[in-house]
């Protein structure tokens, strides 16, 4: 891993039960500087929300990538993908942004999603098939083995 490379990771809240029933978002972690080194860290977030108005159902947005604190609500798993360079996190960025939503179903959520922008990273070559295969199957699983943190990401690099 070269100086300014990141570990992608796949977040998922596993509070719920039904594991097509978790939020996912992609992430990673930034460098904080010297002055902020007993704060939360902050991490980049991939990740569609769903948003309601006064005229409709709950339908999802995708905010854009985003810089937030990494702090917990409540349990997650998390999965390493892949070390990405600043070139290609700035890419998938672009991914993300390129892929769209389509009002909740039933059936797309913002799993579909992220394994979307997942997929077109494996098509251009970003990401290894095989790795994004095994941490979509595991972060589906009733019972998902992913790195735990008391603070997300914390002391992942």
């Amino acid at each position: 891993m070269t100086i300014g490379d990141k570990v992608l990771y796949l977040v998922t809240h596993i509070d719920t039960p039904i594991p097509r029933h978790r939020h996912w978002a992609l992430q990673w972690r930034l460098e904080r500087k010297r002055c902020f080194a007993d704060t939360h860290p902050a991490v980049r977030v991939l990740e569609t929300t769903t948003s309601v108005n006064n005229y409709e159902s709950p339908f999802l947005i995708n905010p854009g990538p985003r810089t937030t604190s990494a702090t917990p609500e409540g349990n997650l798993a998390v999965f390493p993908v892949a070390k990405l360079t600043l070139e290609q996190r700035k890419e998938l960025e672009q991914i993300a942004w390129n892929v769209g939503v389509v009002r909740p179903d039933g059936e797309f959520n913002c799993q579909n999603w992220a394994a979307a922008v997942l997929a077109v990273a494996v098509a251009r070559g970003m990401l290894k098939e095989v790795a994004v295969l095994e941490v979509l199957n595991e972060a589906l699983k009733d019972q998902p083995s992913g790195y735990l943190p008391a603070v997300p990401l914390a002391d992942a690099q």
